[in-house]
């Protein structure tokens, strides 16, 4: 097995799929990636054995098949550490792989590739295609909420799902909740599944600016989303997904309208003076103003006046800081709806300036 790449070529290719190799773990081939070559096209394949992540490159020149594992970590330093117009001749001896460039040469060890895991995925369900902007869209906008080690481990992933010819993403960790819906093609039957918080992380940085299409498979234990540059694998959290409809506040008493900049820089104004564990902020809402006040242990103080569009009722509520900026930092700039039933009900935030309709819900809390 020989083959010849330039060396921006092999990083970039690594770089997609680093992020599920294992740097230690009691299965040592867990921190290698399987790198397999046909004549004109390298494959880097690493795996967490709950997540699989493929990427492709073309090679310049034709090479000797083969495939190897070789020491992640370390192939991906090497790689940083050489000069951008490297070009590494890559090939196998005996035991060791041996790469070299002009003026350096590595020698790395490795392990049998009948002892690298591959996913093996059986009965698709589902499949249909997806613009990659559009579903790096849909993850970022709700991403944010996924619980992080719940004890409900359904609530450990992103719900996705199909339902009367709409797409569906959803995720809450019980404090807040964040919903995506978008019009999809007819003749996709209604289909749910749970993908976990870290196949989310990954399949988002797969997921580059370049917009192009995607094609989604979906078994009952797996989610694979293949491109032309890479394909994304994993597997699914098993569990019934709550039902989120039954949290969306239905009837808002209270309706306040407040551009999104203002309200995003009174809070990180006001958030510098909250209790550090708590982080609450109150919100005081009088006809045509919105009163932020913070306070902490010290018996420091913050204190923001906001002018609003206001419709209902005085109220008096508080919140976790930390979640409505979550929501602010995910939504477009222009204006944005905070909707209320009183005090002790979730506040409803949706933008009015936006090309896709997302929600979120935020729980109030004691101050």
């Amino acid at each position: 097995m020989k083959f010849l790449i330039e060396r921006n070529k092999l990083l970039s290719c690594l770089q997609k799929v680093s992020g599920v190799v294992e740097r230690k773990s009691s299965q040592p081939i867990l921190s290698h990636v399987l790198l397999h070559i046909t004549s004109h096209q390298l494959r880097i394949t690493g795996s967490d054995l709950e997540i699989e992540i493929s990427s492709v490159v073309t090679l310049n020149e034709p090479a000797h098949s083969g495939e190897i594992t070789v020491p992640a970590r370390k192939l991906l330093d090497i790689c940083r550490a050489l000069p951008d117009d490297a070009l590494l001749a890559v090939e196998l001896n005996k035991e060791k792989v041996i790469l070299t460039t002009k003026k350096s040469r590595f020698s790395l060890s490795t392990l049998p590739v009948e002892s690298f895991p591959k996913f093996q995925l059986s009965g698709k369900e589902l499949e249909f295609n997806l613009n990659s902007g559009f579903l790096k869209d849909m993850l970022n906008r709700t991403f944010f909420s996924v619980a992080q080690q719940d004890v409900r481990f359904y609530l450990n992933g992103l719900l996705m799902q199909i339902k009367e010819n709409k797409l569906y993403a959803v995720a809450t960790d019980g404090h807040r909740l964040s919903l995506f819906s978008s019009d999809i093609d007819e003749g996709i039957h209604n289909y749910e599944i749970i993908i976990p918080k870290k196949g989310v992380s990954e399949l988002q940085r797969l997921l580059d600016s370049d917009d192009f299409d995607v094609e989604l498979h979906v078994t009952d234990k797996h989610l694979a989303v293949n491109s032309k540059n890479f394909t994304f694998t994993s597997k699914l959290i098993e569990g019934r997904f709550p039902d989120y409809n039954a949290v969306m506040p239905k009837e808002s008493k209270i309706q306040i309208q407040i551009d999104r900049d203002d309200l995003k820089n009174a809070l990180n104004r006001v958030s510098i003076l909250t209790n550090e564990k708590y982080k609450g902020v109150n919100f005081q809402l009088k006809i045509g103003a919105l009163y932020l006040s913070s306070k902490n242990p010290e018996y420091e103080e913050a204190e923001e006046e906001l002018s609003i569009e206001h419709t209902g009722e005085h109220l008096d509520i508080g919140f976790n800081v930390g979640y409505l900026l979550d929501v602010l930092n995910h939504i477009p700039a222009g204006k944005v709806e905070l909707s209320f039933v009183d005090s002790t009900n979730s506040v409803l935030i949706k933008s009015l300036d936006d090309s896709y309709n997302c929600l979120y819900v935020v729980m109030p809390m004691r101050i």
